[in-house]
């Protein structure tokens, strides 16, 4: 802002503030203000207006024609090479106009002092000058020739960088069952981050970083129901603790197993009864077809009940006598108790 373009405008302080909320929900991103639905390549996540100008942040679609642009702006920045902007936008405000007898008094108002100078020598080119004090942005384009040389793109993530949930995946087992707690253990990061930035010179975008975490989130939940499915369809077994690393069942994960003892019990104890359920609707919809539970599914059972009661009997009480005892007085105490009342 307050910087005249080679169109011979100049956007005012203010300009863009009351269009980022329509931005961020409808707004684009694109390539030589292509307007065309198929041709965006990607949408705004974050976007600011300060004394300098309009800041923004770009998520990339997932599509080749995205993915090509993100490489060739990286290629070009990491060359030392700049990679120019350009908005698309109606005007939200009628504009002001400048005439050329006017630059010498009026055009210091509205450029920024350090620009003056030069500002006042390419206004010559223009018959007058048009100021804007109010805009609605559509879009924001990367462009070969720009109309404000000083537009451009400051830094670009590249593929391999990961977000914040897919580093504390790496910490784990990949399995479902550590998907959500791997996302709320994320948005406590978060929370933690920006609440220690608070009063201090650092900043912490966690909105947007919370974004490329539920893109990873909902990548990996795709990826892992969709393996869940197909195991569903051929009667292998694929559940919800078990591991997807490299798209291959692995080795178990005991989920829960993290937790304090009782709350783990809880759970394991909601978990049989979902299974008891679920085994009975299942062999109840197998027997209209004249079947019954797999051979692998009824081995699976008897070693859990077998199981189970292994655990059962290694834990049998003792029986001192004490345990007796202590009925037989707890039953005198109750049998003087009714015949006090009866008395």
């Amino acid at each position: 802002m307050g910087e005249l373009d080679d169109g011979g405008d100049i956007v005012l302080k203010g300009a863009y503030q009351d269009t980022i909320e329509f931005f961020l929900q409808n707004g684009w991103g694109a390539t030589d203000h292509n307007w065309q639905f198929n041709k965006a390549i990607g949408f705004p996540v974050t976007a600011t207006e300060d004394d300098h100008g309009f800041k923004l942040s770009v998520q990339f679609h997932m599509t080749d024609d995205a993915q090509q642009l993100r490489q060739k702006i990286s290629e070009r920045l990491a060359a030392g090479k700049d990679v120019k902007l350009s908005i698309g936008y109606a005007l939200a405000a009628a504009p002001i106009f400048i005439e050329r007898k006017d630059y010498a008094s009026e055009l210091a108002k509205y450029v920024r002092p350090e620009l003056v100078q030069d500002s006042l020598i390419k206004a010559q080119k223009f018959p007058r000058i048009r100021l804007i004090p109010k805009l609605k942005l559509y879009e924001v384009s990367v462009v070969v020739a720009p109309m404000l040389e000083s537009a451009m793109v400051t830094s670009v993530k590249g593929l391999d960088i990961k977000g914040m949930f897919q580093a504390v995946m790496d910490e784990r087992t990949p399995c479902y069952w550590e998907l959500t707690d791997a996302l709320y253990t994320v948005i406590t990061r978060l929370y933690r981050l920006t609440e220690d930035a608070a009063g201090t010179n650092a900043t912490v975008d966690a909105n947007a970083e919370l974004d490329v975490a539920l893109q990873e989130f909902n990548d990996a939940v795709r990826q892992y129901a969709t393996q869940m499915f197909a195991a569903a369809a051929t009667d292998t077994g694929l559940y919800y603790y078990d591991s997807f690393v490299g798209g291959e069942r692995k080795e178990k994960v005991a989920p829960g197993a993290e937790q304090p003892f009782a709350k783990h019990s809880d759970m394991v104890g909601s978990a049989i009864e979902e299974f008891v359920a679920r085994a009975k609707n299942r062999l109840e919809f197998r027997r209209k077809e004249g079947r019954v539970l797999s051979a692998r599914n009824r081995t699976r059972i008897t070693e859990m009940v077998s199981m189970m009661q292994a655990l059962l009997d290694e834990t049998e009480p003792v029986d001192d006598g004490k345990s007796k005892e202590a009925t037989k007085v707890y039953l005198q105490f109750i049998e003087s108790q009714v015949a006090q009342l009866s008395a």
